[in-house]
């Protein structure tokens, strides 16, 4: 993309160097996001003072580019037949006509500027088959040495995501505490090898929908998450705790058998599946199985934790009462903000944010998965207790 500034202060100018090259006074170039265009273009209305600024974007439209102006400027744009131009008016006290060799070397800079913002748009990243328009992102917990460490990693094939910003602070702290307790609470299970749950490979999961809920059984699938954790012939206090998340950031119903796909792999030889709610996850899962015809087999022993806890915020608060963990940055009653911010603004919806919902949806699936756990290594003692929530 590509920042035409006139008359703006040299402190902006010495900001925008930082995350673009400077063509010439005044005249900035970078291959970013939108997102990260999108800043920095209300950082320059912000800070531009008693000058102006025009930002030249790539779009889908017939002229690959896109217009905006800010402030005080000389120079205009004008719409010539549905195409954006901009045109700068001669000084008065210039009378001349333009010659021929003028006019070319014109049109050859206009063109030299537009096809770097045209490449700008073809900017390809290393998507690791990602189809475009999806995300995914994974976190991996390991336990070695009585040590926990935490890794977060991602794909991206959304041009307003690159792969560098699919973490960041404080959504990853949410997660690495919750991650980290349920690991170090297996770790301090002396008799491991005697639970029911030792020797399996369990999975919770979680789907993100529209918020309305006609549309959603219909099968409007945006994101899934799951948590997953094999205890199958592992060493003792030698295990990991793995994270994986896809996201549908077009939001549209035919490309949600793509979310599916993308968890396959994840699914292979899962010996329990656990979900909060199986009349709505499971089922709109289904469904689209179903509609698309996928080869896509869920595991057949499927654990509803509903049926310990009325709700999720139960759930967690009985988890907070065994072992003092809790939600720090998302909350349950805060979906449809989350989902609206999901969306976008427009009906293209653009400046989509991937947090907090993120997290929201992999946090659905920590706590279920490490109250499962807590349930069933002492479960005598659980039963009384879950009398009393």
């Amino acid at each position: 993309m590509l920042f035409i500034t006139e008359n703006v202060p040299s402190s902006l100018r010495g900001k925008l160097t930082k995350w673009m090259l400077q063509l010439k006074p005044g005249v900035f170039i970078g291959t970013l996001s939108a997102l990260v265009g999108e800043k920095l273009w209300n950082k320059i209305i912000e800070k531009q003072g008693n000058g102006g600024a025009i930002w030249v974007k790539a779009s889908n439209n017939e002229q690959r580019y896109k217009l905006t102006i800010s402030g005080k400027t000389n120079w205009s744009i004008n719409d010539f037949d549905g195409l954006q131009l901009i045109a700068h008016p001669l000084k008065k006290s210039i009378k001349r006509d333009i010659n021929l060799q003028e006019k070319c070397d014109i049109i050859k800079e206009v063109s030299e500027v537009t096809s770097k913002i045209q490449d700008v748009s073809k900017v390809t990243w290393n998507t690791e088959g990602v189809p475009k328009g999806f995300i995914t992102r994974k976190v991996l917990f390991n336990n070695k040495n009585s040590k926990i460490s935490s890794s977060f990693s991602g794909t991206s094939n959304f041009e307003e995501y690159p792969p560098e910003i699919l973490w960041e602070k404080p959504w990853t702290d949410e997660i690495e505490i919750i991650g980290k307790s349920l690991v170090s609470f297996l770790n301090n299970i002396e008799n491991l090898h005697e639970m029911c749950f030792y020797g399996k490979k369990l999975m919770c999961l979680d789907i993100e929908t529209t918020n309305y809920l006609p549309k959603a059984y219909e099968g409007f699938m945006n994101i899934i998450g799951v948590s997953l954790i094999d205890l199958r012939e592992i060493k003792p206090k030698k295990f990991s705790l793995m994270l994986f998340q896809a996201y549908n950031m077009t939001r549209e119903k035919n490309k949600a058998p793509l979310l599916l796909k993308l968890i396959k792999p994840y699914l292979k030889d899962v010996d329990t599946l656990l979900v909060f709610n199986q009349d709505f996850d499971i089922k709109i899962i289904n469904t689209i199985i179903s509609k698309f015809s996928l080869n896509i087999t869920l595991p057949k022993k499927i654990v509803d934790l509903q049926k310990y806890f009325s709700n999720l915020v139960h759930l967690e608060k009985f988890l907070t009462s065994q072992v003092g963990v809790k939600r720090v940055y998302t909350s349950k009653y805060k979906y449809t903000e989350y989902y609206k911010q999901f969306k976008g603004k427009g009906k293209t919806g653009y400046n989509k944010k991937i947090e907090p919902i993120g997290t929201y949806n992999l946090t659905d699936t920590l706590t279920p998965l490490f109250t499962y756990l807590i349930l069933k290594s002492n479960k005598k003692q659980i039963d009384n207790k879950l009398l009393k929530i």
